[in-house]
């Protein structure tokens, strides 16, 4: 996934400077018009690479997942039911696939993981709303504003899925602890 964000976002990035560039020159409106998607496309991937690596860097998908912060509520566990979560979870894409792999990792692993996850996602929601400051010289607030709506609801989407899986992971790490210390103490 690394790798495709990448591409996507160095040939967006690219076009998008080409067209505005284009644009600044003949001043045709569909050079500005063609340049915004692809900015905008741009954005989107570049900043979720920059906030993964920040994230990464600075976290290391070490996290406390017993952290208030990182508790799943009674009614967010009855909101990921009545969403389907776990009809749907598998079909999402994800960005490193072996920092989930239990052959790799152990389940506490995986869940400091699943909160650093949590936490990019959550970045990426709210940074997905930056281009609307600049639409006062970008032009298109329908278009930026559409994009980062749908762009903060996906990230919402994988935070929740993290949220989900962590809640079940955490569960079964807790049971063997309990038998752990039911077995230590006979």
């Amino acid at each position: 996934m690394f790798v495709i964000l990448k591409r996507i976002a160095l040939c967006c990035g690219v076009l998008s400077a080409a067209l505005a560039a284009g644009y600044r020159f003949t001043r045709n409106a569909l050079l500005r018009l063609a340049a915004l998607p692809l900015w905008l496309c741009f954005y989107h991937c570049y900043m979720r690479l920059f906030v993964s690596n920040v994230c990464n860097a600075k976290m290391h998908n070490h996290a406390d997942y017993n952290r208030r912060w990182y508790q799943v509520a009674d009614w967010e566990m009855k909101l990921y039911q009545k969403l389907g979560i776990r009809h749907w979870k598998d079909k999402m894409p994800t960005y490193d696939p072996s920092t989930f792999d239990s052959k790799l990792h152990t389940k506490d692993e995986i869940a400091q993981t699943m909160c650093q996850s949590e936490r990019v996602h959550e970045a990426n929601a709210l940074l997905s709303f930056a281009p609307l400051f600049f639409t006062r010289w970008t032009g298109g607030f329908a278009l930026n504003l559409l994009a980062s709506a749908g762009t903060a609801l996906v990230d919402l989407m994988l935070a929740a899925m993290q949220r989900y899986n962590r809640c079940r992971i955490v569960r079964i790490l807790n049971r063997k602890a309990q038998r752990a210390k039911a077995l230590s103490s006979t």
